[in-house]
């Protein structure tokens, strides 16, 4: 699946399970390309990530206001309420089903 500023591949786990890869590029912009795709257009992402970092940085904002930021070689959990902000092309794999079968949707969606 690619979209503007993010680019997802998943694999299929010999035990049935997924991974997904994603490649983020500086000045992804969550609202403008991920959110109109949600039912309800949700003023920030309704998902659960769990993930690792490879390479680059991400950070999230939370509805409460809070930041956090994930590096190169740290794993991540990203409760449901946050936007993601992309500064530098940031590698990840996640392990979430919920965001696995989000992503899947917004492939549909964008081969619409």
């Amino acid at each position: 699946m690619k979209m503007d500023g993010l680019e997802a591949s998943t694999v299929l786990l010999p035990n049935g399970s997924k991974a997904m890869k994603l490649k983020a590029f500086p000045g992804f912009d969550w609202i403008k390309t991920v959110q109109p795709k949600i039912p309800g257009c949700p003023p920030s992402c309704p998902v659960t990530h769990i993930g690792f970092i490879i390479s680059g940085q991400m950070s999230c904002k939370f509805d409460d206001g809070t930041i956090e930021c994930y590096k190169a070689g740290e794993s991540y959990y990203v409760r449901p309420g946050h936007i993601p902000t992309i500064d530098e092309e940031c590698v990840a794999i996640e392990f979430s089903p919920e965001a696995h079968k989000q992503a899947e949707k917004l492939s549909e969606a964008n081969e619409e």
